[in-house]
């Protein structure tokens, strides 16, 4: 027999199908925007190229911290979200996501893009 103290914690849970298609949107949406901007990255990678004067090495350099820390980011907000509500968390990572994006605006070199300013070279031999 169970007793009420070892049932699970009681969750927020869509009380209807309707509500469920609701969910399902909004993360698809979310996914969506995730993926169109990592796609933007990669179309736009020669023009960065060309704009920037930069090496295909600093060119990976700023797909790979982006996939680095957007992976991070995910973690760390999956954590934040179990704590503090999934929508919630979920509309601020949209508008970090989005301010970023738009911060990009104002970048002069490739190694803006990619770490703490400084542009990476090759190690001379």
């Amino acid at each position: 027999m169970v007793t009420a103290e070892a049932r699970p914690p009681e969750t927020a849970r869509p009380e209807s199908l309707g509500d469920r298609w609701i969910v399902l949107t909004g993360l698809s949406a979310v996914f969506l925007v995730e993926m169109l901007d990592n796609s933007v990255l990669n179309v736009a990678l020669p023009t960065i190229g060309r704009e920037l004067q930069a090496s295909t090495t600093a060119l990976q350099w700023v797909t790979g911290a982006y996939s680095v820390v957007f992976g991070g980011l995910m973690l760390l907000f999956g954590a934040i979200a179990d704590r503090f509500g999934r929508r919630r968390v979920m509309l601020t990572g949209l508008v970090l996501l989005g301010a970023a994006s738009l911060a990009t605006m104002f970048v002069s070199t490739a190694g803006q893009l990619s770490r703490s300013g400084r542009a990476w070279e090759p190690p001379r031999r």
